[in-house]
């Protein structure tokens, strides 16, 4: 009623405005000509404001009448004597309709590019906004969320129709189903259901409905993306996890011919020949030596399958004191050769698979042993700084050079042979420190020891 009124107020405003104007011009003596362009200008004004076709059909007629009662003879009558007043009428009339009509169908072409270009500035903005998500639930929640605000209306979503017994495959036939002033959408990924959109539609208009079927398919697009993505993922995973256990395969079908040869000449001999006792004491001990190698290669093998399946994990807050004991415990024999220090703050906890920390320790000590000499000095260090836990595992060996420090972490890296064991090259131990750490969230790092020696240091967040 407000916006007639208004439109009423606009017609009768702009053509008492039109007779003053065309009143001034008559007084002066100009043409009527002159004064029928301004009512023609008047009906332009009026509809380039007014929103109803009909109110300007009616201001056309009014403007010839106005014209009709102010500047025809006899005035101020709608009488008229002169018949060639008929064909200006007539005239004046017809073009103040087509100015109507035109100017009528203009307004609702930009309309309706007005409504498109809404429509499309939300579908952008949705878009944009479900590329932040990385997981099919908070893709749907963050959707939810938008449709009920643009919409301003309650929407929800369910995995199962809920007046549909066999939904599965009913929902894989219809692109949408009206049922009691509630339209249900599935989204699909795939021709696969995932779940039904719905919401009340009882004060919908048209292109609110199309545009919801579009929001609809754009969630259902991204949906699909996101899957593609995952599967690309999982699919470089496997190839990479594949590449992986092949390598170490290869390099354990060689590693282990070594020990195990050893091992078994070492036993052979023993049980077929007799040895003063010096000679069989070192047969044994190096039975003893290879069998704690495999040992420690089994462990290292049985840590990174758990770090692969990271479910498998299981953080929970550790006595940092009682972590490096239990590693120092499971050392090489040989740390009793050394002099060892440990300097942990007081009362220091970290959260972490305790497990997992103790076997970084461990290898980062047995490496330790392997190059440095003996009654040399040792030393493990854990303190807090900030909210991370630092640990430190220091020796005076023979250090690393610049080059290998690049790739000590990397897995089957054994480019370090100057001292110690050099028949054991599987490289395994550094690279598997680095994989617990990071699974983690934290990092490692190795650096030179002050005169001589290394340290190798990792951080866990707290």
């Amino acid at each position: 009623m407000y916006k007639y009124l208004k439109d009423l107020f606009i017609i009768f405003t702009t053509l008492f405005f039109t007779v003053i104007i065309g009143l001034y011009l008559s007084f002066f003596n100009f043409g009527e000509e002159n004064i029928i362009s301004i009512f023609i200008l008047g009906v332009l004004i009026i509809s380039t404001q007014i929103n109803k076709y009909s109110l300007g059909v009616f201001s056309c007629i009014i403007s010839v009448l106005t014209f009709n009662f102010f500047f025809t003879a006899p005035k101020y009558s709608f009488q008229t004597y002169d018949p060639k007043y008929i064909i200006t009428f007539t005239v004046m009339l017809i073009i103040s309709l087509i100015i109507i009509t035109l100017m009528s169908k203009i307004k609702s072409h930009i309309k309706v590019i007005e409504k498109n270009s809404k429509q499309m500035k939300i579908l952008l903005d949705l878009n944009e906004e479900l590329q932040k998500n990385y997981t099919k639930d908070s893709i749907i929640k963050s959707s939810l969320n938008k449709i009920s605000t643009i919409f301003n209306k309650n929407v929800y979503f369910e995995k199962y129709c809920p007046f549909i017994e066999e939904n599965e495959i009913i929902l894989r036939n219809f692109n949408y189903h009206i049922f009691s002033e509630n339209i249900y959408i599935p989204i699909t990924v795939k021709h696969k259901v995932q779940g039904v959109l719905y919401l009340n539609i009882s004060t919908f208009e048209e292109s609110d409905f199309y545009l919801l079927i579009s929001i609809v398919n754009q969630i259902s697009i991204i949906l699909e993306k996101l899957e593609a993505i995952n599967e690309f993922r999982n699919a470089e995973f496997q190839i990479e996890e594949e590449k992986f256990k092949t390598n170490i395969l290869r390099s354990i079908s060689h590693d282990l011919r070594t020990p195990l040869t050893s091992i078994s000449g070492s036993a052979h001999s023993l049980l077929t020949r007799t040895f003063s006792e010096k000679t069989t004491k070192d047969l044994i001990l190096n039975i003893y030596e290879e069998s704690n190698w495999l040992v420690e290669l089994v462990e290292n093998l049985l840590s990174l399958s758990k770090i692969q399946n990271t479910k498998f994990l299981t953080k929970q807050t550790e006595l940092v004191e009682d972590i490096v004991e239990e590693a120092i415990l499971h050392t090489n024999k040989e740390i009793k050769n050394y002099n060892l220090k440990i300097n942990i703050e007081e009362n220091l906890t970290v959260k972490c698979d305790g497990n997992l920390l103790i076997q970084v320790l461990i290898n980062l000590l047995n490496n330790a042993i392997k190059y440095t000499l003996e009654n040399t000095t040792l030393e493990v260090i854990a303190f807090k700084s900030n909210s991370d836990i630092i640990f430190q595992v220091k020796d005076n060996g023979i250090g690393i050079s610049d080059r290998d420090k690049k790739n000590i972490f990397d897995s089957f890296y054994t480019k370090r042979k100057t001292s110690g064991d050099s028949r054991h090259g599987l490289g395994l131990g550094l690279f598997l420190c680095k994989s617990i750490i990071q699974s983690h969230n934290g990092n490692i790092i190795v650096m030179d020891n002050t005169p001589k020696g290394t340290i190798f240091q990792f951080t866990i967040p707290n």
